[in-house]
């Protein structure tokens, strides 16, 4: 060490160019590095989504979120569990250990779930399975929601039509997606004496009032 000090000293000019060497071989070294807002890297975190619209979070969370939830939980692997019943939706995330087989997991988490589909109510939709990827992940969520129940059942018909179609013009943003609240139907009654006599089924009524 005091030889290094010896030779710093009796040498100054070597010692500095020395050292700029080491600044100039850390800058390139700096500059060649690849930087990434979100690194591309495998979460062993899972997604189940299932929409069951126009119906309340208690509805969703007994006959949606219950059900899916004990179906998956005994997979391998599994750490934690998250579920949010809202109106109309159901997301459930399921943490895996790292190192987990993100594919594989999801396969049979799959598997899980479409098991249990026809037990599920038959306005449910189609449960859907999603890996967590950061690249994909919503910038910005913005809950809406209504003080007194009118409000609440014109929300979803006021963000399609309003707030929706001015942020799709809205520069950088390459998706806006909705999801929950009440959308509009209309119910048919049918006399099903005055249909038999036409010789007509509901299958075929519904089928003609599609087209």
């Amino acid at each position: 060490m005091r030889w290094l000090q010896k030779q710093a000293v009796l040498r100054p000019v070597g010692t500095s160019m020395f050292y700029l060497a080491l600044i100039l071989m850390g800058l390139v070294a700096l500059s060649e590095l690849e930087v990434n807002l979100l690194p591309d890297l495998e979460f062993p975190r899972i997604t189940i989504i299932t929409t069951f619209e126009d119906t309340s979070p208690e509805e969703v969370e007994n006959l949606i979120t219950a059900p899916i939830t004990e179906a998956v939980g005994g997979i391998g692997g599994v750490r934690t569990i998250e579920s949010e019943s809202m109106e109309g939706i159901s997301l459930i995330t399921l943490q895996f250990d790292w190192g987990t087989d993100v594919d594989y997991a999801a396969m049979n988490v799959r598997e899980k779930v479409d098991a249990l589909r026809y037990l599920l109510p038959r306005d449910a939709g189609r449960s859907i399975v999603t890996r967590f990827d950061p690249a994909e992940a919503p910038f910005m969520e913005i809950v809406f929601f209504g003080h007194q129940p009118e409000q609440s059942r014109d929300l979803r018909h006021f963000l399609e039509n309003d707030v929706k179609v001015y942020l799709d013009r809205i520069d950088g943003v390459a998706l806006v997606e909705l999801a929950g609240g009440y959308k509009k139907e209309v119910q048919v009654l049918v006399d099903q004496t005055a249909a038999s006599s036409h010789g007509l089924s509901l299958l075929e009524i519904g089928q003609r009032l599609q087209s």
